[in-house]
C-alpha cells in the first residue's frame, strides 16, 4: 500500500482535500498521513481519523523572507 503525506496547514487546503471526494479516493487507495498545526490536530483526528488517514501535529509554517 501506498502512503501519501499532506500538510494542512489551512483551511484552503482543509477545503480541497478533507471535505471533498478526493480524501475518500486517496484514502482507498493509499495510507494518508497528514501532518496539521496543534491547534486543529483534535478536530481533524475526531473528524477523519480512521478512514486509513492519521493526524500528526506539524511545526508552524514560517516564512522567513516575509517576517521583517
Amino acid at each position: 500500500m501506498k502512503t501519501i503525506f499532506l500538510t494542512v496547514y489551512d483551511g484552503t487546503v482543509a477545503q480541497n482535500i478533507l471535505y471533498s471526494d478526493t480524501f475518500s479516493t486517496m484514502t482507498r487507495e493509499a495510507r494518508l498521513i497528514c501532518f496539521a498545526p496543534e491547534s486543529k490536530l483534535a478536530y481533524y483526528r475526531k473528524r477523519f481519523e480512521g478512514q486509513n488517514a492519521v493526524f500528526e501535529v506539524a511545526p508552524p509554517a514560517t516564512r522567513p523572507w516575509f517576517e521583517g
